[in-house]
């Protein structure tokens, strides 16, 4: 037994003497599967329809990551895995039906996370590019389909029927909505745009680097048609960071040097990246402006309000639009462009910059400090904004159906215990990105693998990053880019542990 366990380790759960067809034949179901992932949230009305039609691959490929990543020796993995134990458990007490509702859940974080945090730890350092390189190809791909047919409705104005149970649409509120919602729509966009960045990064042929470069234009060119402020900041930090890692090495900070003048070069490199994020942020409405888009797409009908159920939610979440005139009523010879002043509006003065957000966060912390019960134990994943909306509709506001802020909703989800848990996650995550961001030693295309997941967690402090719990590409994309930074990071560090004994 001791034989057949000791050959087990080295033919398949040891990365350094592993054959190559076991880790080849992962590789490629791992990219199926996140492939099926990403559609699963964007083309079906509900993720959980197409969800459970692969429960038993899941579990069974999530338990091969469990064992050939060897996460049990991975504290951060337990910190994590404790986070998504307390919501079955604490989502259990509600009742029958949420107990099913949050196993169902629980099955997908298992999913998501188990699979995408373990990749870096499966596959060998000398293998990551290249499994990079077709995962990019193949999502940038899909994505290439999936904005060409939100250019199409927003040409047109004709909705699309997608291949689950909605459309893809112009929305009353005249934004171009790929999902339910417009600001997930955008979200999703300028994830994809990142990875179709990060594939021209790693291309080292002209032809894939001229198809990445025209497909991060053309998302670029839809995700602006979305009106999202949240993706337009996630898209600009993304090529500002990217920007600044050749910036840095030729400043080279160092407080060696003396203190005022290292200073003054971090602030150079926090301005260059807040004038990069901002510009690229501005352009992004301004682009939309450059589109022909027919005003038809102001129409609503069955297949608009098929997408936009979200939409009584929306007009609480979202600043009127600019295209709207003095009585509410939209312009038809205007239709989308009421996207091009939404980029930094400020010409609202109930909703201002960030839509209202501290008013939302407010109530969420209100509720939450009120109720030492939900402070401690949170309100599950089932209901969650219930006693949040129970305060606004008292004070005769809509209610909200996410709290706008990833930590904000672990806290409510979860209490003091999940918000700890959701915290050490991602600071440790920061914390291993920046070593990663500016060690010179690496190559660049490795030191571009936290932007991604860093412009995840920016989008969940203005956002919900879990959003409704049903993990969208943005999670997906957090987890697989957070378990590479931090499996690169712990083996530079002991790297140099090795060379300094």
């Amino acid at each position: 037994m001791k034989d057949f366990l000791e050959k087990v380790d080295r033919n398949v759960l040891d990365p350094r003497t592993r054959l190559r067809p076991v880790t080849y034949a992962y590789m490629a179901v791992a990219v199926l599967l996140l492939l099926h992932h990403v559609y699963v949230t964007v083309y079906q009305k509900t993720v959980l329809t197409g969800a459970r039609d692969l429960y038993i691959p899941f579990i069974l490929f999530a338990c091969a990551s469990f064992l050939m990543g060897r996460l049990w020796k991975d504290k951060l993995f337990w910190v994590f895995a404790a986070l998504l134990v307390l919501k079955v458990v604490r989502t259990a007490f509600v009742g029958e039906y949420a107990l099913v509702y949050s196993v169902t859940y629980f099955v997908l974080s298992v999913y998501s996370f188990f699979i995408c945090y373990a990749v870096s730890r499966v596959v060998p350092r000398d293998l990551w590019k290249g499994f990079l390189s077709v995962l990019c190809f193949l999502w940038t791909a899909a994505a290439l389909v999936y904005a060409a047919v939100g250019l199409k409705v927003a040409f047109t104005g004709v909705p699309v029927p997608n291949l689950g149970t909605e459309a893809f649409v112009v929305n009353s509120d005249h934004r171009l909505y790929l999902v339910y919602h417009a600001v997930t729509s955008g979200v999703i966009l300028s994830v994809c745009m990142s990875m179709a960045v990060l594939g021209f990064i790693l291309a080292k042929n002209r032809i894939l680097k001229g198809f990445y470069a025209l497909a991060a234009l053309v998302l670029f060119l839809t995700c602006s048609l979305t009106g999202t402020r949240t993706a337009f900041v996630m898209s600009g930090v993304n090529l500002a960071l990217l920007l600044c890692i050749p910036l840095r090495d030729r400043l080279s900070p160092s407080f060696s040097e003396g203190r005022l003048r290292a200073l003054g070069k971090h602030a150079l490199l926090f301005l260059s990246v807040l004038v990069v994020t901002a510009g690229f942020a501005l352009l992004q409405p301004f682009a939309a402006g450059l589109l022909p888009v027919s005003a038809a797409g102001a129409e609503t009908g069955p297949a608009s309000e098929a997408a936009g159920e979200a939409v009584p939610e929306t007009a609480a979440d979202e600043a009127p639009d600019e295209g709207m005139d003095e009585t509410g009523e939209g312009e038809e010879d205007s239709a989308l462009y009421g996207i091009n002043a939404r980029g930094f509006s400020l010409s609202s003065e109930e909703y201002g910059l960030l839509n209202g957000r501290f008013d939302h966060w407010g109530f969420v912390l209100e509720a939450v400090f009120a109720d030492p019960q939900l402070l401690f134990f949170g309100s599950s994943v089932y209901n969650t904004m219930t006693p949040v909306n129970e305060l606004r509709v008292s004070r005769g506001l809509m209610p909200l159906y996410h709290c706008h802020n990833t930590f904000l909703q672990y806290l409510l989800e979860n209490g003091i215990p999940g918000f700890l848990l959701y915290c050490a996650f991602v600071f440790t995550f920061l914390f291993h990105a920046y070593r990663v961001l500016v060690n010179r030693d690496l190559p660049f295309w490795q030191r571009a693998l936290p932007v991604c997941a860093v412009i995840c967690v920016l989008e969940g402090l203005i956002d919900n990053t879990c959003h409704v719990n049903f993990g969208y590409p943005q999670m997906t994309a957090l987890y697989l880019f957070a378990g590479f930074t931090i499996a690169l990071s712990r083996e530079e560090k002991r790297k140099k542990a090795d060379s300094a004994d």
